[in-house]
């Protein structure tokens, strides 16, 4: 039956004498959304529980489970407006009903544990609610029901996901203590933690671990542990955090399709200096590991033209380590250099001592054969195929060398006949004073 608007008003304005004028416990009225009067109620009564109690007492406890059309119960709509008044009686009338007679579940569980078409419980609703009454209507909920925050909605979000994710740290903190064992999932296996570290909040973070310790090393469904993520995000902080609680995430690896990547390697391909900086001050061995295509860290940050980060491990006493290192498709870093476009990653004349030009990939191919002809920085490989001339100058710059070098070759041959003019004016004029004594001493 379509509700009266004169009980619709009566519900939103909390008057209680036209409630009870218009409402029937024989039918139920609702709205175009399919909204009954306590829905209504939950929703617009400012602040007075009457409207509420009244509505309850004269229509029973059949409308506490209905829902409308988005599948909401009344409950999910006073969770999410942040009706703490609201919400304690339609407790209270739950709690007063006991059992059902068919199902023999508890009213107030099956409450506290419906969903609307988007999976979500009264706690996901109160969760999201911008009211300032959050904390408190959340706290009602799970210590009335510990174990509806295990319920994760369609999109696979725990309230437990939802609160660190929004970095709800007194939520978070609530959750963990009155649940025995929350459940923390989120979408594509990603975990509270995960959630907390993408939000950068260092206190949901400790919350969480030590109401859950074994999250740091939970990976979601790419492999990603939370060190991966703050790595990736390029988050000092939330690196520090996790090496702080458990040193030995950063030697585990991802699952992903660019192969088996530890943190160390994320930041590498990232150019994220200082995250590298902590990873290694924390576990200084991390740079021996190798992804899962074989490559070392300085394979990585010169795939990804990272010249900061080169300079960087290059600065590092083991970078003779990596160097010379060879990937599974046999290349060494300075294959993957001479296959680049960018000359200025590697000064390979400071390297000249330490490199093995001469190493041979799966191809058949060294260094030198992965230089092509029009390359710009050929010049420098040069340097160590022979010695330095100037052809070997000029030949990266073949077009500009057939002008200049006859020019050059004609400069320096003016200037040689310049020098062997000179050096002949210099002689006569010498030998002329030597013949004027010789004349005389003859007289």
């Amino acid at each position: 039956m379509v509700m009266e608007p004169k009980l619709y008003e009566a519900a939103m304005e909390g008057k209680i004498d036209v409630l009870r004028e218009c409402m029937n416990p024989e039918y139920v009225q609702l709205t175009a959304n399919k909204n009954t009067v306590l829905h209504v109620a939950v929703q617009f009564d400012k602040g007075s529980t009457s409207g509420v109690k009244e509505i309850l007492a004269k229509m029973g406890s059949s409308l506490l489970c209905m829902v409308n059309s988005d599948g909401d119960t009344p409950l999910h709509i006073a969770a999410w407006k942040g009706r703490t008044d609201a919400v304690k009686d339609l407790i209270d009338c739950a709690k007063e009903e006991g059992n059902e007679l068919e199902s023999g579940v508890k009213v107030i569980t099956k409450m506290l544990r419906k969903t609307n078409k988007d999976g979500d419980t009264a706690l996901h609703m109160a969760i999201r609610s911008v009211s300032w009454n959050r904390d408190d209507v959340v706290k009602m909920l799970t210590e009335e029901d510990p174990e509806s925050s295990n319920s994760a909605n369609n999109a696979e979000e725990t309230p437990l996901y939802l609160a660190a994710e929004r970095s709800y740290c007194g939520i978070v903190s609530e959750i963990v203590k009155i649940c025995t064992l929350p459940a923390c999932g989120g979408p594509e296996g990603r975990t509270a933690l995960h959630a907390a570290v993408s939000a950068g909040c260092s206190d949901c973070l400790k919350n969480l671990y030590e109401g859950k310790p074994e999250l740091t090393k939970k990976a979601d469904i790419n492999g990603w542990t939370p060190l991966h993520h703050a790595a990736g995000l390029g988050s000092t902080s939330m690196v520090k955090a996790l090496l702080d609680l458990d040193k030995s995430v950063a030697y585990l690896r991802t699952k992903d399709e660019d192969g088996s990547n530890t943190a160390l390697h994320i930041a590498t391909s990232q150019g994220k200096e200082e995250i590298m900086k902590k990873i290694l001050s924390s576990n200084p061995d991390c740079w021996e590991m190798a992804n899962g295509r074989g490559q070392n860290i300085l394979h990585i940050a010169i795939e990804y033209e990272q010249q900061k980060i080169v300079k960087f491990i290059l600065g590092k006493p083991w970078h003779t380590n990596l160097i010379n290192k060879k990937d599974h498709n046999g290349n060494t870093p300075i294959h993957l250099f001479a296959a680049s476009n960018n000359s200025r990653l590697l000064d390979l004349e400071k390297l000249k001592g330490i490199l093995d030009l001469m190493a041979f990939n799966k191809k058949n191919m060294t260094p030198l054969d992965l230089v092509t002809r029009n390359d710009q920085y050929e010049k420098l490989l040069e340097r160590f195929r022979r010695p330095k001339n100037l052809c070997s100058i000029l030949r990266p710059l073949d077009f500009l060398s057939l002008i200049f070098l006859p020019i050059l070759i004609l400069y320096y041959i003016f200037w040689v006949f310049l020098e062997i003019r000179w050096r002949i004016q210099n002689f006569y004029v010498s030998e002329e004073p030597t013949k004027q004594k010789g004349a005389a001493d003859d007289g």
